[in-house]
């Protein structure tokens, strides 16, 4: 299998994997300590919009978005 190597790595989200991970870590902190009602993170929805720009821009939106996601697998 062909596989293309990212041309935006760097850019639009950190080129290093585990940063990546740290960021994500650091916006759930943020969100499970700044959430009042708890019940909004256990919704279950059927469709979800996420943004996609820059992870800057976006990515502590699209984590809720895909975090709300998780709880249809449950």
């Amino acid at each position: 299998m062909n596989s293309r190597k990212s041309t935006v790595m760097g850019q639009f989200y950190p080129a290093d994997p585990d940063e990546i991970t740290d960021m994500f870590a650091h916006y759930n902190k943020i969100l499970d300590e700044n959430v009042e009602d708890k019940t909004l993170l256990k919704q279950k929805p059927r469709a979800i919009i996420v943004p996609h720009a820059g992870y800057i821009y976006s990515a502590f939106t699209a984590n809720v978005a895909y975090r709300l996601l998780e709880n249809t697998h449950a």
